[in-house]
């Protein structure tokens, strides 16, 4: 429940005397919803030290979007987020000001673009002397401008991100353009990726390369001749046309001597051709839909979103980048258009807004929305998705009414619509949430799209008052939902109200409300079945310590358990069940191993585990009243106590029957992401965090 305030006896007594209480009402104004991706102003942002465009950057992570991708899919299949002149946005080692203004095409980081999802980067690896010494650095440059930014430290961000990462996988295409001796630079490029610090890196280039093949690696394409080069390939006939019929004569060819077709787009002196460019862009993306991807050697696309307007400088790929990113989100908006793109290299990648380089303007350039929308594009068809793989999320959503004396620190109709895009980001399969009260619109607008959902039990409301028989005045409402892919056939076939409960006016109120589980069955396209509940438990006054003065709490927690535990038994069968929630409960304060988990697992039909104990936690659960040496996860809020926190997934495996792998599970109060974070800054969306974990399926 809601801190020591799930509902105060002020706003109890008021409504059983029919005093007149407006609530805040749900709307679809758009101007209420605050940027999610905006963490400052330019200005503050160049106040602490950094730059203008700091206050632009995504507050996202795509680090592994990936992992749903069959092992199967062919690379060539794919649509790909790439990066024009990926390494422009590192700062610049030379004539910054000249950097900024004419050649800067990025704003995010290496580090930050694989973060918001990019895996193509357009590589421009110049020989340049040195600064300090005779000798001469591979440095990344765009033309004769230099980054901060060292060749070998590009692809140690590449091998350190794939370590962390290893669904993952990226592809670098290489271009020298102002290197005069190109033989010093193809031995000393072909030393640095052959080196041992790499090796395992790079992967061997084949027309039909898959995904898992793939994962792990990079693929390294040169545009220029590297004899030294023992992995990757060389890419032949890149075309800077906008005429369709010269964009088709390329191709690229593997160490080995495979080769398959190569089609680019790479029209970027633009000028005042802006129709040209568009056409462009629109044609290839329709000539990719229609390749023949059974042939042996099917055709791998480049496609340049990227250009400049007029003449060259940093301003106009932004003024580029703001239409034609747009153009490509529309066109994949089409319904028809479900098909893969090829690569699509972009100015201005996670960029919704990117600011002009001398201040003033700022472009709309759509970054974040295209890298999204090229992501989205991958599980658009049948048979592109891993499909034994479920995720599910659980979260608290802080949705009491926002009024000073309940929940005036709250998402309220700014902060839930944040919320509603922060889930629907994560592409979970199944999200149940809790406390979904009286903000249940703002909750779904980024949800509706790609989710069904059960029925809203309604909020806070007078109209929503009925006698329970034990007290006159309850809400008729358990602020239980559930979100799930639409793919996924789900029935609700159960809610059910917590036989023992205990606090009206007193210890969190838990009785003025119908808190208990729903239950859900889910069957998968693909035939994989299993159970879910969605629960809220009774909740304590006191938080903060073990044991103390909230005996009956904990007392109601454990009927409460022990209640879940034989309709879960009563109705097992040969399907795996996953119970999540806010449990209100913590091992080092209740009993709930010994009488849910223990006795589960001594019943012999099934066993039972908890995901943030086996994932986060080594399999270690702490001891009943006992356990105090448990780090502390630095919630926020303090709502952990000793290490843990209330909301938990457990999963159950019925002996004999279909089972439930568990992969991952994340906890996600990072202050370093701040994803879930108001505007960016130290105070959370909700008073709980979302906790999620991966599973496989299997029959």
């Amino acid at each position: 429940m809601k801190k020591n305030s799930f509902l105060v006896k002020t706003v109890l007594m008021s409504m059983l005397t029919a005093v007149s209480i407006s609530f805040a009402s749900c709307s679809d104004d758009d101007d209420l919803m605050v940027n999610p991706y905006t963490t400052d102003t330019p200005e503050a942002a160049m106040t602490r030290g950094g730059s203008a465009s700091d206050a632009f950057k995504p507050n996202v992570d795509y680090s592994q979007w990936m992992a749903p991708l069959s092992n199967s899919r062919l690379v060539a299949d794919l649509s790909l987020p790439g990066t024009h002149d990926a390494c422009t946005g590192e700062g610049w080692h030379l004539a910054s000001q000249i950097g900024k203004s004419a050649a800067t095409t990025q704003d995010l980081t290496i580090d930050e673009q694989l973060k918001v999802g990019v895996r193509v980067f357009d590589l421009r690896p110049e020989r340049v002397l040195s600064t300090t010494d005779a000798t001469y650095d591979l440095r990344c440059c765009h033309g004769i401008m230099q980054t901060e930014l060292l060749v070998k430290d590009f692809f140690i961000k590449m091998r350190d991100f794939l370590r962390e990462n290893p669904t993952e996988f990226c592809i670098v295409t290489s271009n020298v353009t102002d290197t005069p001796d190109m033989n010093a630079w193809a031995e000393q490029f072909a030393a640095l990726v052959n080196d041992s610090e790499f090796s395992g890196l790079f992967a061997d280039f084949a027309p039909r390369l898959t995904v898992g093949e793939m994962r792990g690696h990079v693929l390294l394409l040169s545009r220029d001749a590297c004899n030294g080069m023992t992995a990757g390939g060389f890419l032949k006939g890149w075309s800077s046309s906008k005429h369709f019929n010269e964009q088709q004569n390329g191709t690229i060819k593997g160490t080995d001597g495979n080769s398959t077709p190569l089609w680019t787009q790479d029209y970027y002196a633009i000028g005042s051709d802006l129709t040209g460019k568009d056409d462009a862009i629109r044609k290839m993306l329709d000539a990719t839909a229609a390749r023949d991807l059974t042939a042996a050697n099917p055709a791998w696309v480049f496609n340049y979103s990227a250009g400049y307007q007029g003449m060259v400088s940093s301003n106009h790929y932004r003024e580029n980048a703001a239409r034609t990113n747009r153009l490509v989100i529309d066109y994949l908006k089409n319904p028809l258009h479900n098909a893969s793109t090829g690569v699509v290299f972009m100015d201005f990648a996670g960029m919704q807004k990117s600011p002009a380089y001398n201040g003033g303007d700022i472009y709309e350039t759509s970054g974040l929305e295209l890298v999204e929308a090229l992501i989205s594009q991958n599980f658009r068809t049948p048979g592109t998705i891993d499909a034994s793989l479920f995720t599910v999320c659980t979260l608290n959503v802080d949705g009491l009414p926002a009024y000073d004396f309940v929940n005036n620190d709250g998402p309220d109709t700014k902060y839930t619509p944040v919320i509603s895009r922060y889930l629907a980001d994560h592409n979970f399969d199944f999200i149940g949430v809790q406390e979904n009260f009286d903000f249940d619109q703002e909750l779904g607008r980024y949800l509706t799209a790609n989710y069904d959902h059960d029925s809203w039990a309604g909020g806070m409301s007078p109209n929503n008052l009925f006698d329970d028989g034990v007290h006159s005045f309850v809400f008729h409402t358990d602020g239980c939902k559930a979100w799930w892919q639409s793919h996924l056939k789900t029935v609700r076939t159960d809610s059910i109200r917590w036989n023992n409960r205990y606090g009206y006016d007193t210890h969190c109120r838990d009785e003025a409300a119908t808190k208990g589980f729903r239950r859900y069955e889910i069957t998968t396209t693909e035939g994989f079945q299993l159970v879910v509940y969605n629960m809220h438990m009774e909740a304590s006054e006191r938080w903060d310590e073990v044991g103390g003065t909230d005996s009956l709490d904990r007392d109601c927690r454990s009927k409460q358990w022990i209640q879940l535990k034989q309709h879960i038994m009563s109705k097992l069968d040969q399907r795996p069940v996953l119970v999540i929630g806010d449990f209100n409960t913590y091992y080092c304060r209740d009993n709930m191993k010994t009488v849910f988990i223990d006795a589960i697992n001594a019943s012999g039909r099934a066993t039972c585990g908890d995901a943030w104990i086996e994932k986060c936690k080594g399999g270690v659960y702490p001891e009943l009243e006992k356990d105090t040496k448990i780090k502390d996860d630095g919630d926020y809020l303090g709502w952990t106590i000793r290490g843990e926190m209330p909301d938990k997934i457990l999963y159950i495996n019925p002996v004999g029957g279909h089972s439930v792998e568990l992969l991952s599970c994340e906890y996600d109060n990072s202050k370093q992401t701040r994803a879930y974070y108001k505007d960016g800054g130290d105070e959370p969306l909700g008073d709980h965090f979302p906790l999620f974990a991966k599973f496989r399926l299997k029959n």
